[in-house]
C-alpha cells in the first residue's frame, strides 16, 4: 500500500500493467497466426515473441525510474503489421527449407504436406499495397505543391526577365537562365508522369489481388477497397487535370519567352542600325 501512494511506484505499476497487457495481446495474436503453420515453426515463434517484449524499470536501480511511454493505437497497429510481415517472411523461409529437406531426403517434392491457401496472407498483401498507394499519393501531393511553388517562383522570375530584357548587355545571361528553368520544368513534368504511371500500375495490381479473395470472407473489405479505389481514381483525375493545366501554362510560357527573344533581337538590330547611321 505504501508503494501505491508513491507517484513513482504508481507510474511503475501502470507501466508494468500496460506492458504485460500489450505482451499478452501480441503473444495471443502471434499464436493465432501460427496455429495453422504447424509445430515446425515454434522456434521462429519464440524468436518473434522476443522482439516485442517491453523492458520495464525494476526497483533495483538507484536512479528514478523513467516515465513510462504509452503506445497509441496507431503504434500498436504498426507493431502488429510489422510482426505480421516478419511472420510471413519466416513462413516462406520455413517452407523453402522444408522443400529442400524433402528434396534431399526423398528425392521428390510430391510427399510434402498440403497447406490450404490462407486468405489472410492475401488480405495483408492487399493492405500493404493500399498503404504503399497512399504513400505514393502523399508523395505526388507533395510533388504537386513543390511544382506549384516553383511555378510561382517562375512567374516572379519572368517579371524580372521582362525588366532585364531592356538591357542588351545581359541578354546572354537571360537566355541561360531561361534554358535552366525550362529544363527543370521538363524534369518535374517527367517525374510527375512516371509517378502517376507507377500509382496506376499499383492500383491495377491491387484490383487483381482483390479477385483472389472469396466474397464470403472479404465482403466488408471489398466495399472498403471499392471506396479506396474510387478515391484514388478521383485523385488521379485531379492530378491529370492539374498536369494538363500546367502543360497549357508551360506552352504559354514558351510562347512568351519566344516573344521576349524576338524583342531582344529587334532591339539588337535597332541598336546596330543606329550605330551604322552614326558612323
Amino acid at each position: 500500500m505504501g508503494d501505491l501512494r508513491c507517484p513513482a511506484g504508481a507510474s511503475q505499476s501502470r507501466a508494468k500493467f500496460f506492458g504485460a497487457s500489450l505482451n499478452c495481446f501480441l503473444t495471443s495474436f502471434l499464436k493465432h497466426l501460427l496455429r495453422s503453420q504447424g509445430d515446425l515453426f515454434s522456434m521462429s515463434f519464440h524468436k518473434a515473441c522476443s522482439l516485442v517484449f517491453i523492458h520495464l524499470p525494476t526497483g533495483a536501480s538507484k536512479e528514478p525510474p523513467p516515465t513510462p511511454t504509452r503506445l497509441s493505437k496507431r503504434q500498436v497497429k504498426q507493431k502488429v503489421e510489422s510482426l505480421t510481415t516478419q511472420l510471413q517472411v519466416m513462413t516462406a523461409q520455413r517452407n523453402d527449407l522444408r522443400d529442400r529437406l524433402i528434396l534431399v531426403t526423398e528425392g521428390s517434392l510430391d510427399n510434402r504436406p498440403y497447406h490450404r491457401p490462407n486468405p489472410f496472407d492475401l488480405q495483408s498483401r492487399l493492405l500493404m499495397e493500399q498503404s504503399q498507394l497512399k504513400k505514393k499519393l502523399d508523395m505526388l501531393r507533395q510533388e504537386k505543391e513543390n511544382l506549384l511553388e516553383d511555378w510561382v517562383l517562375l512567374k516572379q522570375h519572368l517579371g524580372d526577365l521582362q525588366v532585364l530584357s531592356k538591357d542588351q548587355e545581359e541578354s546572354s545571361d537571360l537566355q541561360n537562365q531561361q534554358q535552366e528553368e525550362q529544363q527543370r520544368m521538363e524534369e518535374r513534368l517527367q517525374s510527375l508522369l512516371k509517378q502517376r504511371e507507377l500509382v496506376t500500375q499499383q492500383r491495377n495490381l491491387a484490383i487483381k489481388l482483390q479477385h483472389h479473395l472469396t466474397v464470403s470472407q472479404m465482403s466488408d473489405l471489398q466495399s472498403r477497397l471499392l471506396m479506396e479505389q474510387s478515391q484514388l481514381k478521383k485523385k488521379l483525375d485531379m492530378l491529370r487535370q492539374e498536369k494538363e493545366n500546367l502543360l497549357e501554362d508551360w506552352v504559354l510560357l514558351k510562347q512568351h519567352l519566344g516573344d521576349l527573344q524576338v524583342l531582344n533581337n529587334d532591339q539588337e538590330d535597332s541598336s546596330d542600325l543606329q550605330n551604322q547611321q552614326q558612323e
